[in-house]
């Protein structure tokens, strides 16, 4: 978790030290991280000069220093009262060009793609009330809800760096940090029970790829989400930056960022077999590590597979 004053943020073009992330190692600060922070850095000294804004943060991988040539720049503003679509428009000036959505109620944000030079970039603002995340960041860390997408608010915190209004970043990251381990008991309980998987050879038979890469996909990412509660990490989404999730995990099987890798790449019965033993492996892991958790009735319903009649 890395804090700069908003008075000063010279840093944002610069090749910083390394920096903490949540994924739960050092990353060192990519090339395509320095260009972007200093390509953003007039938006968001635009927003750090908004008096109704509380705190501007830094996200994504431009923030965990680990940016490539397909990076987008994720910015999180935080404002003290609603901002209207005029407000988020003029504090926007500088793009050159921009789409601004409508509020989203299920996720408690407005949002606002912006292209900025060069060209290609792309800045994903998100805009929320300061009172809406301090409810997030309460539900996740005090109450242990397991929603994603709270959880994912929280990991945009966490990894982010805090452009503006640091005492109230600093305070959602001591929040949020250690992980608690109740929220590991929540987020095993509610992604760990792996349905219907042996339904694979069903679709593989048929000739249904699509589904089969569905059901490859789907159980993958509960798999990872199990191994990031496991060990104590937020984000980024298991989907995304799969390889610099599965290195940095310590409790983990043998060997899997290789061979999660090979589920994807693998003829199918091939690849089945190896998600499921990875998949029976992370049971192991949480059998020994979160007693809280009903293993036993996990492992029923993902072995579970109805025998096929006669055609």
């Amino acid at each position: 978790m890395t804090r700069f004053s908003a008075v000063d943020i010279r840093w944002l073009g610069a090749a910083v030290p390394d920096e903490m992330s949540s994924m739960g190692g050092e990353q060192q600060v990519s090339s395509g991280s320095c260009m972007r922070r200093a390509a953003v850095e007039p938006l968001l000294r635009s927003y750090v000069a908004a008096p109704e804004v509380d705190a501007v943060i830094l996200s994504g991988s431009t923030a965990r220093g680990q940016a490539d040539r397909w990076s987008d720049v994720e910015i999180g503003v935080f404002w003290s009262q609603p901002p209207s679509e005029a407000r988020r428009r003029e504090l926007a000036h500088l793009a050159r060009g921009c789409r601004l959505f409508d509020y989203y109620d299920s996720e408690q944000c407005w949002a606002d793609d912006l292209d900025l030079e060069p060209e290609g970039l792309l800045a994903e603002v998100v805009h929320m009330l300061t009172a809406d995340a301090e409810t997030f960041v309460q539900d996740v860390t005090a109450r242990f809800d397991p929603d994603s997408m709270k959880r994912n608010v929280v990991a945009g915190i966490v990894d982010g760096i805090a452009v503006d209004g640091a005492p109230v970043i600093e305070r959602w990251q001591r929040l949020a940090t250690p992980y608690p381990r109740e929220l590991a008991v929540a987020v095993v309980g509610a992604t760990g029970m792996i349905d219907h998987f042996t339904r694979w050879e069903v679709a593989h038979e048929r000739g249904n790829s699509m589904q089969l890469a569905h059901m490859l996909s789907t159980a993958a990412k509960q798999l990872l989400e199990m191994l990031m509660a496991l060990n104590g990490v937020y984000g980024p989404k298991p989907e995304k930056w799969q390889a610099h999730i599965t290195a940095n995990l310590k409790l983990a099987p043998a060997d899997l960022t290789t061979r999660l890798g090979s589920v994807f790449t693998d003829k199918p019965p091939q690849a089945a077999s190896t998600l499921t033993t990875l998949i029976e492996e992370t049971y192991d892991l949480v059998e020994s590590e979160l007693l809280e958790v009903d293993v036993q009735r996990f492992r029923q319903v993902f072995r579970y597979a109805r025998p096929p009649l006669p055609a």
